[in-house]
């Protein structure tokens, strides 16, 4: 009697979340559709390292090409994997693409081991700039450039460049062990597994531990590993220059908003003041740590200097936050975003954003900052058509161009400021 094979197809949207699920797919993954439709995204039936090395050149593929096929290795619900035949096609709609088909056929004559897609060494490097999210270091670079160049002005000084790479590598640590702590802390507390609304790469986490790239346990090790070679950094600019008093202050302070942003018992986020604890940790605490490593004292002027950079981050938090609002409010994660809703955290943008340049003409007015850093000001027009974006979007997925908007107001605003403090000099 001829063995009954069974195959799968599987329908999602653009960002992959699933929409349709059939009877040989509930078979073969194990899943049912109560699970998955409306609310995983296909990636959750391959291999992290395949999801990042392949799958989305494949997707690529099948629209340029029509379809796509090829062996690969699939994961079932219990984490057994098994080799099986998939082909692609897109899902076109009035001539508009919505989304991707996938027609999975097992090989049980095949091992896993002959259908394991080769996982280059630039993959596994890009894992762990997914892992610790470095593409947001960005939060960390202005500052530090921004309170080194102050320090400069402030004291008519050059540059300590070695000390100054020595702080942004440190800082730059300390910023991926926050990363990788949230990410482990949102796993425990169950957020990142309610929240199935996530865009990336801005919101959601890494969505890591989900691939099963790294394991919970793997990504707090990771965390400990970062904070620990920011301490090593620290502690040598600290000795070296004799300023252990003021690089243990602002270190710790940074160090307890970044680890306790979503770490029990504290949980800030979840407190509704997580957002404040960004604003002070990325503006005020890590500017006036850079100028402290080039003057050896904790200057107030640099304090207050960090607060139109601190209003843009907590800007990104904010924005960041809103498609993760129904599994942050499900998981207790109660942010500001959850407690205003949508339409009142659009207008907290607005704020946050009139903030920056309403603190940047007072800091020029009152001689904290020179005259030329009011070149940050030339974004203005760019910030009231990111705000536009949200007001236009916040219940929408098109919310993400706003959301790379955000960042790169953030970067370029501080640059600008950099850019014009260095003028001064």
């Amino acid at each position: 009697m001829a063995k009954r094979t069974v195959t799968s197809t599987v329908h999602c949207d653009l960002e992959g979340k699933i929409t349709y699920l059939s009877d040989g797919a509930q078979e073969i993954f194990q899943y049912t559709n109560e699970e998955l439709l409306g609310k995983e995204r296909v990636s959750v039936f391959s291999p992290g390292l395949v999801v990042l090395g392949h799958v989305p050149r494949w997707l690529k593929q099948s629209v340029t090409e029509g379809h796509f096929e090829t062996d690969t290795v699939f994961v079932r619900k219990d984490g057994s994997q098994f080799a099986a035949h998939i082909r692609l096609t897109p899902i076109i709609k009035d001539g508009v693409q919505t989304g991707y088909i996938g027609l999975t056929t097992p090989l049980p004559d095949k091992s896993v081991e002959e259908t394991m897609p080769s996982i280059s060494m630039v993959t596994k490097i890009l894992s762990w700039l997914y892992i610790t999210r470095s593409p947001f270091l960005s939060a960390t670079i202005v500052p530090v450039l921004l309170g080194t160049a102050l320090a400069s002005w402030l004291v008519e000084g050059d540059t300590k460049i070695g000390m100054f790479l020595l702080t942004l590598l440190g800082v730059s640590f300390a910023h991926l062990g926050v990363n990788t702590a949230n990410d482990y802390f949102d796993w425990k507390s169950g957020a990142d597994q309610a929240n199935v609304d996530y865009v990336i790469p801005f919101s959601g986490g890494s969505r890591m531990i989900q691939l099963g790239v790294i394991s919970p346990q793997g990504m707090l090790r990771t965390s400990l590993v970062l904070f620990g070679a920011a301490a090593i950094i620290g502690a040598y600019l600290a000795t070296t220059l004799e300023i252990w008093s003021g690089v243990g202050i602002l270190a710790l302070a940074g160090f307890a908003i970044g680890f306790l942003y979503t770490a029990p018992p504290i949980r800030l986020a979840a407190r509704g003041i997580g957002e404040i604890g960004i604003m002070v940790a990325f503006g005020p605490l890590i500017v006036a740590g850079a100028a402290l490593i080039q003057i050896g004292s904790i200057e107030p002027k640099a304090l207050l200097a960090g607060i139109p950079t601190g209003l843009l981050t907590a800007a990104i938090v904010w924005v960041n936050e809103f498609p993760d609002i129904k599994g942050d409010a499900a998981s207790d994660k109660r942010t500001l975003v959850v407690r205003l809703g949508l339409k009142c955290s659009s207008w907290a943008y607005l704020v946050l954003a009139l903030l920056t340049y309403a603190s940047l003409i007072v800091l020029v007015l009152t001689e904290t900052l020179p005259t030329q850093a009011l070149a940050g000001l030339i974004t203005v027009p760019f910030a009231l058509y990111v705000t536009r974006q949200i007001f236009i979007n916040y219940e929408s997925r098109a919310i993400k161009d706003a959301m790379a908007g955000t960042i790169f107001l953030h970067f370029l605003t501080g640059i600008l400021m950099v850019v014009g403090i260095w003028l001064a000099v």
